[in-house]
């Protein structure tokens, strides 16, 4: 049971990282998203 908890917390751990990663990715990859939203950041 505990082996399934770790693996558990690792995977939501690792899904949570990479989406941050995929987000800042996104973000360095298109810049003018920030425009799009509305949120202007010059």
């Amino acid at each position: 049971m505990m082996i399934w908890l770790v693996r558990i917390c690792f995977l939501l751990v690792g899904t949570s990282i990479g989406l941050l990663i995929l987000e800042a990715g996104i973000r360095l990859h298109d810049p003018f998203g920030f425009r799009n939203r509305g949120d202007t950041i010059v």
